[in-house]
């Protein structure tokens, strides 16, 4: 009865792994946000759970480099020895007291110049490595009724350094919104590891096509004596779109317009489709 106890309080207090295995598929795993941490140890949790990685820049010593961002993102699941696409760079990020300050100094440099807000005060706590909530406080004779109070917090992001909208309530309300699992997108092994993947689940709602996955080339060409960049996709079924205007004015490929989704908040017009370029020109040598 004893060893029965001990083993029971030993799997409760077993804190659960970075990685949740899928149970429905055991050569998958749902990766985990590696913003902010060192890139040497952001690569030994990949190697740990048979993933691969590449960065987005030569990187000779891993522990001198810090994530700033990734693809797939958190919470995505993806087999084993998919390669996660990690964009570092040199500058440390803040530690929790920079980050701190900096998100009240945020919050403040936001507001209108207004009576109401004449002797704000603010206070910041850390939520997680992406995230700073900031209290705030009206002053004595601040405030709608200038009687003072509590007015609202909001959080900021980082390392983008995005504040969210104010909100009712104190910090201690916040919860951070749990990462929802991407729905599965089925990629072929052929372009599984192929550098110019795009999956529309690394993308949420900022994807602007509407097929589940392409596969983008960038090609160096040189006309009127300049140097271009000829940005191309490929779809699901193989076929070709032109992706920028070079792509359009130096190749047959049709436009991307059958497969480019429209802006479900504005009529008429249709998602911004920059992100695939900028990821397709950044396959140019």
């Amino acid at each position: 009865m004893t060893t029965v106890l001990i083993l029971a309080l030993f799997t409760l207090c077993t804190p659960a792994p970075a990685f949740a295995e899928s149970s429905a598929n055991k050569g998958s795993v749902r990766i985990s946000s590696y913003i902010a941490m060192r890139a040497d140890k952001a690569t030994s949790e990949l190697k740990a759970h048979s993933l691969k990685w590449k960065f987005s820049k030569h990187v000779a010593t891993k522990s001198k480099w810090w994530v700033t961002k990734q693809s797939p993102r958190a919470g995505s699941l993806v087999k084993r020895g998919t390669t996660i696409k990690l964009t570092v760079s040199k500058t440390a990020p803040l530690s929790d007291a920079q980050r701190i300050t900096t998100a009240e100094k945020l919050v403040v440099a936001e507001l209108p110049d207004a009576p109401v807000w004449v002797g704000l005060t603010t206070e910041g706590v850390v939520v997680s490595r992406t995230e700073v909530c900031v209290d705030r406080t009206f002053g004595p004779t601040g405030g709608v009724d200038g009687t003072g109070g509590n007015a609202g917090y909001v959080v900021v992001r980082f390392p983008s350094k995005k504040l969210g909208d104010p909100q009712d309530g104190i910090c201690a309300d916040y919860a951070p919104t749990p990462v929802t699992p991407a729905a599965k997108v089925d990629v072929p092994t052929s372009v599984m590891n192929d550098p110019g993947l795009l999956v529309s689940t690394d993308f949420g709602s900022k994807w602007p096509l509407t097929v589940p996955y392409v596969v983008a080339h960038c090609k160096n060409i040189t006309a009127g004596g300049q140097r271009l960049q000829v940005v191309t996709v490929t779809t699901p079924d193989g076929t070709i779109y032109s992706a920028n205007g070079t792509a359009k004015a130096h190749t047959s490929y049709p436009t991307l317009t059958p497969i480019w989704a429209p802006d479900p908040k504005v009529d008429g017009l249709k998602i911004d489709i920059s992100p695939v370029i900028d990821a397709g020109l950044a396959l140019c040598p």
